[in-house]
Order: structure tokens, then C-alpha cells, then sequence
């Protein structure tokens, strides 16, 4: 009788246990299929947003827009293959609270290399000599065509200290290994400011754009002219980025109101948008604009604009100018592209795209020299006397141009 029992009360919980199963595993499976069924949905929305913003706003190298084939599977990666080789489709991912630390290089990645965008101010990058277009082979001595993006963020992240070895690849095929380390990247002032010498030449670097820069470029210049300044350089090596518009506010301390310093030509950007300068010219002295090889295309329209406007030379190393304007879309939380919607147009109405421009007096240095020449401007750069930085071959063309230019006798 008791054994009945027994077995009467497992067969009733294994049935309870068994009904039980069957509902999570149901829950669980339709759980499963929504989820399906939202993915689907959500690709689907993700590519017809892809299409409408392509088609609204892309632009080919002819300025004209484009109709996408639409057949097949609906894959926004589809969509960015039929666009130039600059758009990308990006998956953003979740954001992780930033450490403030890093080696201060921007880049983008290819398939066998990390091609240096910019090298921020202050950072163990430029002190180690990494240039504006370098070519990144390897990152701690690992190959970079076998490292995904996941992985290449683990070797450059980490705790402050770390040492770091990039090794770039030369134009003639050489391999030079340089030692970065994670150190804290600190906030730079915008604009690096020299004080009068005695022959009143003063120096302006711009380090960074900034929204208020027109500001203080306007105090800059009013304490330059209440001191009496003959000549300036204005310095736009190495900026890490660009802004549009206030590369035209900087422009306007230097030429008339009204002066066209590029224009944009895209559908999304109402077929063309010209960029003229707003106030008055603030500074009329003989000026002299650096550039070189790190100056990024809206920068080297401002040198020209300048030079065109005025009786500014520019002096630098010659370069390639990129000549389009990228911009992000986001299609969902995760996921965005990022496609070209215009062309650049100097003041001539001239497309720049791969243009090569050429200063008026060329000053030329191999890597070797410019690696060097990095590493002193931010470590023993005068701040009181630009006639003491003439260690720069570009800084030291330039003072002798001025001094030519504006008649005083330089003391040796």
C-alpha cells in the first residue's frame, strides 16, 4: 500500500515537473521568435532608412547623386559597396566610460595597415614622431592585417604607463619602430600664442578649432597691435581636425568681409554652399602661413584664401588635398553610415579632390628630420621669442622672409 502510494506521488510530481518544462520551454521559444521576428523588422527598417538617406543626400565624384539597385538581399553593407571607397557602414556598439588615457593618434583602418589621420598636441604620439599619414604595419610587433577592430582596441587600451611599439612603414620600405605609452590626454589651449621678439614678429599656431576661436583670435590680435606688430605667422601644421565653419571665422581676421574661402557642391547641401567670411579684417601686416603635409584640406583652403586675398606667402612641405566632405548618419541605436555628401571647391571654383598644392617657398624634410623636428616643438619650444625656434626649417624660412619683407635688420 505504501509502495503505491509512492509511486503515486512521483508519477504526480514528475507530471507537474513535466507541464512545467513544457511552458518555460514554450515561453522560451516564443521569446526566441519574436526576437526573430523584431530582428527582421529592424533590418528592414535599418535598410530602407540607408536607402532614403543615400539617395537624399550621397554624391559620386561627378557631384551627382545616385539610384541604388534595390534587388536581392536587403543589406545595408550591399547598399555602401555600390558608394566610393570612403563611406563605411559603422557598428557603433555599446559606449564604454573613456579612461582619459590613450597614445593621442587618430586613424583609420585598412586591410593592412592603420593610416594616421592626426596626431593630437601633448601626446607621447607626437613625441614619439608619428606623422599625419603614416602607414602602421604593426602594434607591439602583431601584424595589423590579422588583428580585428576588437582587438586592436585591447593593445592600444590598458592602465597609464604602458608602453606601446607601432612600427610605421617608410616610403622607401623601411620599418622604424616607435615607443609610445599610454599617458593622460590633456585638454590643449586652441591656439598657441609667441610673444613679441624685437622685431615685433609674433607667431600664431592653431592647435585646435574651436566655437569661440573668432574670440580669441580678435584678443590675440588686439594685444599684437596695441604692441605694436610688424609681421606674423600664422602656423596650421598639424591640426587634428578640421571645422567648416570656423576655419571661415578664422580666415576673417585676415581678409575683407565678404571673401568666398570655399564652397561645398552636394544634393544634401542644396546643390552649393558658399563659405565667406562675416566680419571685418582685424590685421593688415605682411604674414606668412606654415603648412605641410599634416594640414588638412579645409585648413590649406584657409592658407589659400589667404594667400589669395593678400600679400601672405605660404612656406611648408607640399601634400595632397582629400576634397570631400564626410557625414554620419545613424540608422538605429547600433548602427550608422557614414557617406561623402559633397566636394570641396577652392576660391577659383576648382575642385580640390587629390589636388597637390605647393606653398611659395618650399621647405622639404625627410621623415627622419620631421620625426625629430615633432618631438622638439613640444618639448623645447620657445614661447617668448619665435627668433629662438629657428631649429624649425619652416618657423626659421618664414622669419627670414618676414624680416626681408618688412625692411628691419636682423641682429645675429
Amino acid at each position: 500500500m505504501k509502495k503505491s502510494l509512492v509511486t503515486i506521488l512521483i508519477c504526480v510530481l514528475l507530471l507537474i515537473v513535466g507541464c512545467s518544462g513544457n511552458r518555460y520551454y514554450q515561453r522560451v521559444g516564443d521569446r526566441k521568435h519574436n526576437r526573430l521576428l523584431n530582428n527582421k523588422q529592424l533590418n528592414k527598417t535599418m535598410y530602407e532608412r540607408a536607402v532614403k538617406i543615400i539617395e537624399e543626400n550621397y554624391v559620386n565624384e561627378n557631384g551627382e547623386g545616385i539610384k541604388l539597385d534595390k534587388n536581392g538581399k536587403r543589406d545595408v553593407k550591399r547598399l555602401i559597396a555600390q558608394l566610393s571607397p570612403h563611406c563605411q557602414y559603422v557598428k557603433l556598439g555599446k559606449r564604454k566610460k573613456a579612461k582619459g588615457v590613450g597614445i593621442g593618434i587618430m586613424y583609420n583602418k585598412k586591410k593592412d595597415y592603420l593610416r594616421v589621420i592626426a596626431t593630437l598636441p601633448g601626446t607621447s604620439a607626437i613625441k614619439a614622431g608619428v606623422l599625419p599619414n603614416d602607414k602602421i604595419t604593426k602594434v607591439n610587433g602583431k601584424h595589423v592585417s590579422k588583428m580585428s577592430r576588437k582587438r586592436l582596441k585591447e593593445e592600444f587600451g590598458g592602465e597609464e604607463g604602458k608602453e606601446i611599439k607601432l612600427t610605421v612603414v617608410e616610403k622607401d620600405g623601411k620599418e622604424v619602430d616607435l615607443i609610445t605609452r599610454l599617458n593622460k590626454i590633456e585638454k590643449q589651449d586652441p591656439i598657441k600664442v609667441v610673444k613679441l621678439n624685437a622685431k615685433k614678429i609674433g607667431y600664431i599656431r592653431i592647435v585646435e578649432y574651436t566655437h569661440d576661436i573668432d574670440k580669441q583670435l580678435s584678443r590675440i590680435i588686439r594685444e599684437y597691435k596695441e604692441n605694436g606688430i610688424n609681421a606674423l605667422m600664422i602656423d596650421l601644421r598639424n591640426i587634428p581636425w578640421d571645422l567648416f565653419d570656423d576655419v571661415v571665422r578664422v580666415c576673417g581676421k585676415f581678409v575683407s568681409k565678404g571673401t568666398i574661402v570655399y564652397s561645398i557642391k552636394g544634393q544634401g547641401l542644396t546643390i552649393k554652399r558658399l563659405f565667406k567670411t562675416s566680419s571685418n579684417m582685424e590685421l593688415d601686416v605682411p604674414l606668412a602661413v606654415l603648412v605641410n603635409k599634416g594640414t588638412l584640406t579645409e585648413s590649406m583652403l584657409l592658407a589659400e584664401a589667404i594667400r589669395k586675398n593678400t600679400d601672405a606667402v605660404m612656406i611648408g612641405t607640399t601634400g595632397k588635398l582629400k576634397g570631400y566632405k564626410m557625414k554620419k548618419y545613424r540608422l538605429t541605436r547600433d548602427d550608422a553610415i557614414n557617406i561623402v555628401v559633397g566636394y570641396l571647391y577652392d576660391t577659383n571654383d576648382t575642385k580640390v579632390q587629390d589636388q597637390t598644392y605647393e606653398p611659395d617657398i618650399i621647405v622639404e624634410m625627410d621623415s627622419t628630420d620631421e620625426r625629430g623636428l615633432y618631438y622638439k616643438n613640444e618639448t623645447i619650444f620657445d614661447m617668448n621669442d619665435i627668433s629662438k625656434n629657428l631649429y624649425d626649417p619652416v618657423i626659421k624660412s618664414a622669419y627670414e622672409y618676414l624680416i626681408e619683407k618688412i625692411g628691419v635688420k636682423d641682429v645675429k
